[in-house]
């Protein structure tokens, strides 16, 4: 069920870790492998968080803080194809990505409240912003899970597609994405992350700057160039 351990952890920091060093890659999609689950979070075979002292507790839970701001600050896009069930921290896995595309059989959980914890990965972060204060919170406080078509409704997912059309269709969405600009992606991304964080005035002049850098690179010159071209 890709449930994580601690190598498991730190192999997939480190896979992020060259992601961002590797400025050649345009998008990055994230599945869980098999045909069951995307993950789901952490592996409970391995030491019960309670066994932990302070400074376990910190590092274990800093190993999956750093895998999803890793991600949705990331430079590139990120894409979680959702093959399964994507609960726990592997939900936060997912709700940390910029696009989810899910298969049919994904079911969706922030089941920390059912073994008596809360989410420490984000998603108290993410979720209100993806779907709302109001389901959040029902997400949150109650365990209650969302399959693939209820997630749909909510907005929590972009897509649902068979799960042998799963890999298709984010590659197709991630083709979408590299057709445009890197630049423009990258302060697009970085724009709307902040958007609930800043004032108006703060966000408007961020725009300003972003619209600047966009507008000095070879691609805006170059679409700006075809579009005359073509209307002479």
């Amino acid at each position: 069920m890709n449930a994580l351990d601690e190598r498991a952890l730190n192999s997939f920091i480190e896979i992020l870790n060259s992601v961002e060093k590797n400025k050649e890659l345009r998008v990055l999609i994230i599945t869980g492998k098999g045909d069951k689950a995307f993950c789901v979070g952490i592996d409970l075979k391995d030491k019960p968080v309670y066994e932990m002292d302070i400074f376990e507790f910190k590092e274990r839970i800093d190993q999956f803080q750093k895998i999803n701001k890793s991600l949705r600050e990331m430079y590139i896009p990120t894409i979680a194809a959702v093959n399964g069930y994507a609960v726990g921290a592997g939900g936060g896995i997912a709700f940390s990505c910029d696009f989810r595309i899910a298969s049919e059989n994904a079911v969706f959980g922030a089941v920390f409240i059912n073994i008596g914890l809360v989410p420490a990965d984000g998603e108290t972060y993410f979720l209100p912003r993806i779907v709302g204060e109001s389901i959040a919170k029902q997400m949150i406080m109650t365990g209650k899970q969302y399959n693939a078509q209820e997630a749909l409704k909510i907005g929590l997912v972009e897509e649902v597609v068979p799960l042998d059309k799963l890999m298709e269709t984010a590659i197709n969405k991630a083709k979408i994405l590299m057709s445009k600009s890197p630049i423009a992606l990258y302060w697009a991304k970085k724009l709307i992350n902040n958007a609930f964080d800043d004032d108006l005035g703060t966000a408007l002049e961020k725009a300003l700057l972003a619209q600047k850098f966009c507008a000095e690179s070879e691609e805006h010159k170059k679409a700006v160039e075809d579009f005359r071209r073509k209307h002479r």
